[in-house]
């Protein structure tokens, strides 16, 4: 038997290469960390509490959020507002936040102590402009719809530039970042026009909450969910993101081939010493377009993220890492000419579940490491990603390793597959951003909500069950009539060590 030492002199490339589980011989891992309750991910309709506040102004229907905000002149620490919106669609872009002062959507406009953000939706249209929403310190926007929003620099839906409000309880969709005056494709890794839903820039540390995005888009660009860029450490929690696409016209054509390498991160992406926490989420059916990595999270640039208690499945990277992907300091010079640096430290991994990430070029689809990137990795299950697990390669480490489950990560792997059964019906729901569908199978004794499910070749997960009925994130496309949940894989034997 081989012994730890030798191990760690063969390299961790070699087992990300085996996509083995890092169980000492004998051992028995863990049963997972139980994730959160999937009724606290996503938006919620809180009531609203005017205790903290010593003024609250109300915006009926048709009325403008604008200049609500342009009459409020002396909100300060000690004279702080609330503007309560009732639901309706107001329409144009550059909505700037004011200090002191909180957004409230979801009313009906006949009773200001009923909310409801999903069914009263309050919608901040752009009109194909943006950025929409303008972040201010000392400021909240909270249970709003924020869609249609576009524009060829970053964020479309909201921009923080080195300020940070609270962001919560929000519907981001349908947002699209466009190519940046002054690109040049040809020279490869440039910044584009980023964070479709939201940007985060020179040192913000907003708390983003509670949200959902749904198919926000970038042309050109990296984070079509969020993107943070220059010393962010925002809080990233408990948010859904669904159907995401990063550089869906990232066609130019760089070293003979076509896509600039400039749009990764599908969901999140981090680069230039961002270090945000990003836990509690759910990540599902992103793509990362032409060349690009990470389906999911993308890490970058002396970055050094916590990423924790995250659901990742079912997204896709056209190059590496369908979930997450973290490489170290790439750059190029005038010439074009390439340079790699080793980050600062490494990104932590944690007790995340990561499943049904895959890339179309068939490398790493669960978790890749690479350009001298550095990557610890505790407690997550790693399963189901049918190119490959968590791999190490071309000068990326994947520094720890500490009770993971990381099997059946192979194209014709067998999986623990608990529960099947036909679909009779399904039907995409907007408003929510989930699928619903009924089924020939009884599921009354199961609380299937956060369970991984694989409905055709399609991975999502679970926000609910009844009993003729699954609520899944995110918008379905596969046609397949049969759905399979998977097992949890809370505790594992290694089968390679004896």
């Amino acid at each position: 038997m081989v012994s730890k030492r030798v191990l760690s002199y063969l390299g961790y490339a070699l087992l990300g290469l085996l996509c083995v589980a890092p169980a000492f011989a004998g051992m028995k891992l863990p049963a997972a960390t139980p994730m959160i309750p999937m009724e606290q991910v996503g938006p919620m309709s809180i009531a609203f509490n005017p205790k903290p506040y010593d003024q609250v102004v109300q915006v009926a229907s048709g009325g403008s959020i604008a200049a609500a905000l342009a009459k409020i002149q002396d909100a300060g620490p000690d004279n702080r507002y609330a503007v309560l919106v009732a639901t309706g669609t107001y329409s144009g872009a550059g909505l700037q936040l004011k200090e002191y002062v909180d957004l409230y959507g979801g009313f009906d406009g006949l009773n200001w102590k009923a909310r409801d953000v999903y069914e009263n939706a309050t919608v901040l249209d752009g009109q194909k402009k943006g950025p929409i929403v303008i972040g201010a310190n000392n400021a909240r926007i909270d249970g709003f719809v924020i869609t249609n929003g576009q524009c060829n620099t970053h964020g479309a839906g909201i921009l923080c530039d080195a300020v940070s409000p609270t962001i919560v309880n929000n519907i981001i969709v349908g947002n699209r970042t466009t190519e940046p005056d002054g690109f040049y494709g040809h020279l490869g890794k440039q910044v584009g026009s980023e964070g479709a839903g939201i940007m985060l820039l020179n040192g913000s540390s907003a708390y983003v909450s509670n949200n959902l995005f749904g198919e926000n888009v970038t042309n050109v660009g990296s984070g079509a969910g969020i993107s943070a860029r220059n010393g962010v450490n925002a809080k990233i929690l408990r948010n859904v993101f669904a159907n995401h696409t990063a550089g869906m016209e990232d066609t130019a054509v760089y070293h003979g081939k076509i896509g600039s390498r400039s749009s990764p991160g599908a969901a999140i992406a981090c680069a230039e010493a961002s270090s945000p926490q990003i836990s509690f989420n759910i990540m599902v059916m992103g793509k990362a377009l032409h060349k690009n990595d990470a389906g999911g999270v993308w890490v970058e640039g002396n970055s050094m993220p916590l990423i924790s208690y995250n659901w990742i499945a079912g997204n896709i990277a056209y190059d590496d890492g369908g979930g997450i992907y973290v490489m170290g300091n790439l750059y190029y010079d005038e010439e074009g000419k390439r340079h790699d640096l080793s980050p600062d430290g490494p990104a932590v991994i944690e007790d995340n579940f990561i499943v049904g990430n895959t890339s179309i070029t068939g490398h790493p689809g669960g978790l890749r490491v690479s350009r001298w990137g550095r990557a610890n990795l505790r407690r997550n299950r790693i399963v189901a990603n049918p190119t490959g697990g968590a791999i190490g390669a071309e000068g990326g480490i994947l520094a720890l390793m500490e009770n993971d489950i990381i099997t059946d990560n192979e194209k014709d792997s067998k999986l623990r597959v608990v529960l099947t059964g036909n679909i009779t019906s399904k039907k995409f729901n907007p408003v929510y951003y989930v699928t619903q569908m009924t089924t020939s199978t009884n599921l009354a004794e199961q609380d299937l909500a956060g369970a991984m499910v694989r409905i055709g070749e399609t991975w999502s997960v679970v926000k609910s069950s009844s009993q003729r009925g699954l609520v899944v994130w995110g918008k379905i496309d596969d046609s397949a009539a049969k759905f399979e949940i998977l097992d949890n894989y809370g505790a594992y034997t290694n089968p390679y060590v004896d």
